[in-house]
């Protein structure tokens, strides 16, 4: 809850910074515009469509309720496949369409690529969900809402060694998103080694190309692990867990958010129950408008919320009570 309660104020400073800008470069009878970046398509795009959901959501509130001294909210979204130039170029653009601010990236190595182009063009940049500490303590327009790795990671390897009981794992990245996976890793090893245990091998694929999920599994196992760590989208940690689980029923798996999606879940079925995460949402939360921005999400997007789209509907959520 405190976690929730300095994200909501961090968030609640971001959204007036972006007031701000629009006050001073926008007519009053102009809609204020904000611009999303993220992975919309393809086997990335679980988390991507969540946030954007979760934006939307969020700006249809703030707009029901009279906009920003009067000035509508306008969302404008644009998909880059899980294609690093392609984000790049798509912040360029939204910056030629006049947006006050950026949203995204979903992954650290496409927010990595597009902190230049939020330099150059002078826009505020707010990464939703990118934790890469390769992003951190920089002098640029770059900010963001979410917990970063190293806060993260250690805090999973404490929780697989001490209350897992586990001590010796494999790691695996996605050479796609590299600039999130190796980091993470690494500071998962070093928590994991000071503790005790031992990180056998970090692994990876590449989930630009087709993915052997048989073969991954297979060469996961030739280290004779007790666990494997997961920084992998969700479809292809869910299929590997199934083909591990198949080959030995006691291997623990543990991972980060994207854990919590629907397809993890729904791909993974029985082989991921007990899979273990570190997220900043409770999803059980008995917090009232924690579980109404879950029904009007519901509501309007006819499936369940993931904890990315929580997060940012909670903090528009809270904006729009803001006095202007």
């Amino acid at each position: 809850m405190k976690e929730l309660k300095r994200k909501t104020f961090v968030a609640a400073v971001i959204i007036l910074g972006i007031i701000f800008f629009a006050w001073l470069n926008f007519s009053p009878k102009e809609p204020i515009k904000a611009g999303l970046v993220a992975t919309l398509t393809g086997a990335k795009s679980g988390v991507g469509v969540f946030q954007r959901n979760g934006t939307i959501l969020a700006f249809e509130e703030v707009n029901r309720a009279g906009g920003i001294n009067g000035r509508m909210l306008e969302l404008i979204a644009r998909d880059d496949g899980g294609n690093t130039e392609i984000a790049a170029k798509s912040a360029d653009e939204l910056a030629d369409m006049g947006v006050t601010a950026i949203l995204g990236h979903t992954f650290s190595t496409q927010t990595l690529a597009m902190v230049p182009v939020a330099d150059k063009r002078k826009k505020l940049l707010i990464g939703l969900s990118a934790s890469s500490t390769k992003l951190s303590g920089k002098d640029d327009f770059f900010i963001r809402i979410s917990a970063t790795d190293d806060l993260r990671s250690p805090a999973l390897a404490t929780a697989a060694f001490k209350l897992a009981g586990v001590r010796k794992a494999v790691g695996i990245f996605d050479q796609a998103n590299a600039v999130y996976g190796e980091g993470y890793l690494a500071l998962f090893k070093s928590r994991f080694e000071t503790l005790g245990g031992e990180m056998a091998a970090v692994i990876s694929i590449d989930s630009r190309h087709e993915v052997s999920h048989i073969g991954t599994a297979e060469e996961i196992l030739r280290y004779k692990p007790d666990s494997v760590v997961f920084t992998l989208p969700s479809i292809h940690s869910a299929m590997i867990c199934q083909h591990l689980a198949k080959y030995d029923g006691t291997i623990r798996f543990f991972g980060t958010g994207t854990f919590t999606e629907h397809d993890f879940v729904r791909l993974g079925g029985k082989a991921v129950e007990g899979a273990t995460f570190v997220d900043t949402i409770h999803m059980d939360s008995a917090n009232q408008q924690f579980r109404e921005i879950r029904r009007c999400y519901a509501e309007r997007f006819g499936t369940d919320a993931d904890s990315s789209a929580i997060e940012t509907g909670r903090i528009c959520s809270f904006t729009a009570q803001t006095p202007s």
